[in-house]
């Protein structure tokens, strides 16, 4: 079918828009947007991602107060029309490509709504495309960029309002074929830090036995100077007597030839992306889904957790001495015999 888009001389193939590379069903494009105060007592995540080749539209509004996590989940049919960004009381707009986003939330029975607009504080880091080869799907190729913002507007929480203004958050983008063996997967670090002077974006995948799939990153200066980040080596520090993460070291080396230290703690519950249904995104929930629940999150969930997975506390980051705050999200293995091996 055609789109408004079809209209612009944007197209990469001999078929109309709506139309992907492959018919394989994992096919996505998928929008994050997350932000929270510096205290790390209000977080909140929103996504929005379409399936093509299954027709589908979803999303998920993770907003965690202290230590409450309120969860909405949406879902509709896509018909094709990958340009209206809206499922139910959920929108997301391009106000400023690159630059500035409107996220809005109308009423629900969570009785969570929202109206925010993101502002970037830094470029856009544009990854390497990022390639993984699959035993029963061959390689799987998806691209990926990120970027550092601040947030203004309110949110309201059942009947309690919050000033957005000044929150302090992330954007994310990606698009393609993602995947990768699970039974091999070790862990992710996916963070994101707002300093004085300058934001850090980095991640760093591995497979179970130590092997870099994907790591890279850099440290934006707000007077326009960039570092390339081209390695990094970690050690990670767990909550006693669960899979989660107490404290993270790493070497940090730069592709001017520099090395940044670099230590995080959480100071906050976390936000769960499960929470969100992002162990089942793309399933078909009908027409349309809305569907959401509170939950404590004041102890943090182990491997036997349906929250198990991604996992997103804030953090205190000191980089080379210098103070920030930002998203520390990881996420491990869940085999019971799964053994983290350190880098540093």
């Amino acid at each position: 079918m055609l789109t408004k888009y079809d209209e612009y001389l944007i197209h990469q193939t001999g078929d109309t828009l709506d139309i992907t590379e492959d018919n394989d069903p994992s096919f996505l494009e998928r929008l994050y947007f997350g932000c929270h105060n510096r205290e790390g007592t209000l977080h909140l995540g929103v996504g929005l991602g379409v399936y093509p080749n299954k027709n589908i539209m979803d999303g998920f509004v993770l907003l965690r107060h202290e230590n409450v996590h309120h969860n909405i989940r949406l879902s509709r049919h896509l018909q094709g029309d990958r340009c209206d960004m809206k499922i139910g009381p959920l929108s997301i707009e391009v106000l400023e490509p690159h630059k500035r986003w409107a996220i809005r939330l109308g009423d629900n029975k969570q009785g969570i709504n929202c109206d925010l607009e993101y502002e970037a504080r830094g470029p856009v880091f544009l990854c390497k495309k990022v390639v993984v080869d699959t035993p029963d799907r061959g390689p799987l190729a998806h691209g990926h960029y990120f970027q550092t913002g601040r947030y203004k507007g309110i949110i309201n929480l059942q009947g309690q309002q919050f000033n957005a203004d000044g929150l302090l958050g992330i954007r994310d983008r990606s698009w393609g074929r993602r995947g990768w063996n699970a039974e091999n997967f070790g862990h992710h670090c996916w963070f994101h830090a707002h300093f004085s002077d300058c934001t850090l974006s980095m991640i760093n995948m591995e497979l179970e036995d130590g092997t870099v799939i994907w790591s890279e990153g850099a440290i934006s200066y707000d007077d326009g100077r960039q570092f390339n980040i081209t390695e990094i080596r970690h050690r990670i520090e767990f909550l006693p007597g669960v899979r989660a993460v107490a404290k993270v070291d790493m070497v940090l080396k730069d592709a001017q030839g520099g090395q940044r230290q670099l230590t995080v703690r959480p100071i906050s519950p976390a936000v769960y992306l499960n929470a969100g249904g992002y162990d089942r995104l793309g399933e078909d929930r009908g027409p349309l889904s809305i569907e959401g629940e509170q939950m404590d999150v004041s102890k943090p969930v182990d491997i036997d957790s349906p929250l198990f997975g991604i996992t997103e506390p804030i953090g205190e980051f000191q980089l080379d001495g210098n103070s920030g705050v930002g998203v520390m999200e990881y996420s491990f293995n869940p085999k019971q015999d799964y053994q983290y091996k350190p880098s540093l």
